[in-house]
């Protein structure tokens, strides 16, 4: 998830997002809404053409079952809120309708998008990357009241998290090596495993298009928060055709090769002395 095939993201960026990158402000509590209305056009991936079959399915809505790594915050409306499971394809860059993940998706629905009122479906990510969004439409619906009756909102859980579709990979360690030698083992078996490989960002942001796409819409409005942001520059470089508006707070900064500049410089900063 911390590697993510950065050296296509970085091309991508330097002939799209320009604009974007110039528009957020890098570093915590940092927050920009960015327009694509007036980006030019460009190619961009065809999810239904890649997904074959799985492009017509239909989505079952059925009572969220929300489980307690993410469950609503207090006071959130579920009254509006049904959750489906997508069938996604395992690898978008050589995908296979055979071949599929699970994505569970929840969506807090106020109005038909042929209603004139519809203004837009947000889909919104907390973060993490290791948190479930599941619930996190409900939260998003909840602070924006304002928003409400014009506006639907859509969350999930990332593949690998939650009640979507996990990978696996065995690996051995000996417990004499010291605290780090699980990790250290765990790194070298998964990072050679097929299934583990699609469990990328990139990938992340294919499904979340083809969310887009089985909800019948031409465009979304993203919300994305710390990780969530790093997704969020994914999603534009590769989808912003797509897309109306972004929203991206607590930006992490994607102009590096990984996001795992961030936790590093996170550590540091928890590490620093309490004033005295």
């Amino acid at each position: 998830m911390f590697h993510d095939g950065s050296e296509r993201l970085n091309a991508r960026r330097a002939r799209r997002w320009r604009p974007l990158i110039a528009a957020v402000a890098i570093g915590a509590f940092t927050a920009s809404v960015v327009s694509c209305s007036d980006r030019e056009e460009t190619g961009v991936p065809d999810v239904a053409a890649l997904a074959g079959p799985l492009a017509d399915q239909e989505l079952v809505w059925e009572a969220c079952d929300f489980s307690s790594d993410g469950p609503p915050i207090p006071g959130a409306d579920t009254a509006n809120v049904k959750c489906a499971t997508v069938k996604v394809p395992r690898d978008w860059l050589d995908p296979d309708p055979e071949v599929t993940w699970d994505v569970r998706i929840s969506q807090a629905r106020n109005i038909d998008p042929s209603d004139p009122g519809y203004h837009t479906t947000v889909i919104a990510h907390p973060g993490g990357p290791y948190a479930s969004g599941l619930s996190y439409s409900t939260a998003v619906q909840m602070y924006t009241p304002e928003l409400r009756s014009t506006t639907n909102y859509v969350s999930f859980d990332q593949r690998g998290l939650g009640q979507s579709s996990h990978a696996e990979c065995k690996y051995e360690y000996d417990p004499a090596g010291g605290p780090s030698a699980a990790a250290k083992a765990i790194g070298e078996a998964c990072s050679k495993d097929a299934d583990v490989a699609t469990m990328t960002t990139e990938q992340a942001a294919y499904d979340m298009d083809f969310i887009r796409h089985l909800l019948g819409l031409d465009k979304v409005t993203y919300m994305g928060y710390s990780y969530g942001t790093w997704l969020g520059a994914w999603y534009g470089s590769l989808f912003s055709d797509n897309i109306e508006r972004m929203v991206l707070d607590s930006a992490t900064d994607s102009t590096q090769k990984s996001i795992q500049t961030l936790y590093n410089a996170a550590h540091e900063g928890r590490d620093r002395p309490a004033c005295i």
